[in-house]
């Protein structure tokens, strides 16, 4: 996740301030986390002058926020909690967005947190190695939640069919929280998340089948990678 302002900023007022941080993830998602640990941070470093506010703008895969961040005025009084996969995404593809790139400043990386796939706790799938199978057994059956389209969560999915050459019904929800409720709930066997809300938050509702990085994990060692996995 990277901190953005729109472009040009001027230069920062002597006065008392109060900073929206916005983000594209809902309330009690791994981002509005790390923007309420940003939010604190900020205010600690700028000082007494300056308060932050987190606003949520979830919905459309983070073309919300993006859009609002991207129109917002450059003088510094509003930054953005960017997740890079699906702001990028929506370039790459040359979507119908009315922003660029160079409508952005990056002004420093935040965090940097793996995907995953879980499963809810009583699942029948004990590892990643069982749901593969199940899913080359059964193509088209296995239901797979994602928080949006062309985010994260989504490309994660996508890697993970192209890689075992799966057939998997993905179903997109609008938030991070939605779309792991319905793991929970068993309304989808299997979601595509934050490593974080997985292997962690959500450690003894979850089983976290693979975490999509090389390297496990120091945050939660038990959880497996994908590559030592299948």
């Amino acid at each position: 996740m990277l901190i953005t302002i729109g472009s040009a900023a001027a230069k920062w007022p002597e006065q008392p301030v109060t900073i929206t941080l916005t983000l594209q993830g809902a309330a009690g998602s791994a981002g509005d986390v790390h923007a309420r640990l940003s939010a604190d941070y900020m205010e600690k470093y700028l000082g007494e002058n300056a308060t932050i506010i987190v606003v949520n703008m979830p919905g459309a895969g983070g073309e919300i926020a993006y859009n609002d961040i991207a129109s917002a005025p450059a003088d510094g009084l509003k930054v953005n909690l960017a997740t890079i996969p699906p702001l990028i995404s929506r370039l790459a593809e040359e979507a119908d967005t009315s922003y660029s790139l160079e409508d952005f400043v990056f002004l420093g990386k935040v965090t940097s947190a793996p995907g995953a796939i879980a499963v809810a706790a009583a699942s029948e799938f004990n590892s990643l190695k069982e749901l593969v199978d199940y899913a080359k057994a059964n193509p088209g059956k296995l239901t797979v939640s994602v928080s949006g389209i062309g985010n994260d969560d989504h490309l994660a999915g996508l890697q993970l069919m192209d890689k075992y050459d799966l057939d998997l019904l993905v179903i997109p929800f609008d938030t991070g929280p939605a779309s792991i409720d319905a793991v929970l709930g068993g309304h989808t066997q299997a979601g595509t998340m934050n490593a974080i809300d997985a292997a962690i938050k959500f450690k003894n509702e979850l089983r976290t089948l693979a975490v999509f990085g090389a390297e496990r994990m120091k945050a939660a060692p038990h959880a497996p990678t994908a590559s030592n996995r299948v």
